[in-house]
């Protein structure tokens, strides 16, 4: 009986090491339907209603798979110091917004209600699911999974070709990876969304 006790824990690491992977491949997979509901934008409630059940669902099935909170960043903490300099940096961006949003009136539906809807749903799905998913995928490798999930938070929004030109679309792209790669970054050290989410929710109601 003691000889097998071992070869038991075993056969249960690797199978709950299985049920991970396949979450974590399951999250990632669901990237497709979530880009696909923001290039076709079929209106905001719609659009940030689903995104954000699409989020919920992803982070429940990490939760099922054996993610923790922590890993998934679903935690309220102050950011260390190594993510402060990074949300300080990411404040450059702030002009950059304000030039884009130039000339939009204040709405208070679009900036009090969508844009923090939009926000928190993508910091659910890029920063807390999708980051934890890729971290699980390449082990060892934490900051492979850091630009993976920044590439896919840039191809999310392809649907910047279907507002504006080609070249301000481009780059639109490339400003959002180098958003994803900061903010992932961030709740990387910090195992937190919170500072993120108010970030980009800042970045989506001046712009």
């Amino acid at each position: 009986m003691p000889r097998r006790e071992p070869k038991l824990q075993t056969m249960v690491r690797e199978r709950q090491r299985l049920r991970a992977t396949v979450a974590a491949w399951l999250v990632v997979a669901l990237w497709a339907p979530y880009a696909a509901l923001n290039t076709l934008f079929p209106g905001p409630t719609l659009t940030y209603t689903f995104g954000l059940l699409i989020a919920a669902f992803s982070l429940g099935v990490l939760l099922l798979a054996g993610e923790s909170r922590q890993t998934l960043s679903l935690r309220l903490v102050l950011p260390s110091r190594f993510g402060l300099v990074i949300l300080l940096a990411m404040l450059v961006f702030i002009p950059g917004a304000l030039l884009a949003g130039r000339g939009q009136p204040f709405s208070a539906l679009d900036d009090l209600v969508y844009a923090p809807a939009s926000a928190f749903g993508q910091e659910l799905f890029f920063r807390g699911a999708l980051l934890a998913a890729f971290a699980r995928l390449f082990a060892g490798r934490p900051r492979l999974a850091v630009v993976a999930q920044a590439a896919l938070f840039a191809l999310w929004h392809l649907r910047a070709f279907w507002v504006v030109a080609p070249l301000l679309a481009l780059g639109a792209l490339l400003l959002t990876f180098v958003a994803g790669l900061l903010w992932g970054a961030q709740v990387s050290r910090d195992r937190t969304i919170l500072w993120s989410f108010a970030e980009h929710a800042l970045f989506l109601m001046v712009q």
